[in-house]
């Protein structure tokens, strides 16, 4: 019995069957749910429904998760090679590349079980644009992150200053004997 990295389950460590088994799970739940996949806004909320019942799945295997959901694709064979590979070769991340390229491999072994006879050249082509589009969703996604903090830290400046000319217009006021009690 393998034991995963740094995964646990119901307060254990868990085994490479034990994440195998809530793949199972998660498939299940995805035939039974009758969705469009092209109907993202179903998608989505059956997605956010998942990760709340599958928390610790949800934590370590987000892009799996997502697209085994999203995308209403899993396949038993691919899943327990890629949960085998990933115990074995993909250690803990550097960073949040490596982790979404450790990621991505799960899409890697998906299009192998589906393309058997694809060549090595081919397979590498696929593994490269799938982490180039992960890269750069990833830079979008930190650019507009940025972008909301900014304009968060405007408006509490701005409702720093507003408050704060209102505290002072108030003492004013009281010092000037004119501030009604309410």
């Amino acid at each position: 019995m393998s034991v995963v990295r740094d995964a646990r389950l119901e307060g254990r460590r868990a085994t490479v069957e034990d994440i195998i088994a809530e793949g199972e799970q998660i498939w299940a739940a995805v035939k039974a749910k009758d969705f469009d996949r092209t109907d993202s806004a179903t998608a989505d909320a059956f997605l956010v429904e998942m990760r709340k019942q599958f928390p610790d799945f949800a934590y370590s295997l987000p892009l799996v998760l997502k697209w085994i959901v999203t995308m209403k694709d899993y396949n038993d064979r691919a899943f327990k090679k890629y949960v085998q590979w990933y115990v074995k070769y993909s250690g803990k991340p550097k960073d949040r590349l490596d982790f979404l390229k450790n990621q991505s491999e799960y899409l890697v072994f998906l299009f192998k079980a589906r393309h058997p006879r694809t060549t090595p050249v081919v397979m590498r082509q696929f593994r490269d644009e799938i982490n180039k589009r992960l890269e750069d969703e990833d830079k979008e996604f930190k650019e507009m992150a940025d972008d909301a903090k900014g304009e968060l830290q405007d408006m509490a400046d701005e409702c720093d200053d507003t408050n704060r000319d209102e505290l002072y217009k108030l003492v004013q006021k009281l010092r000037d004997g004119t501030a009604q009690k309410e």
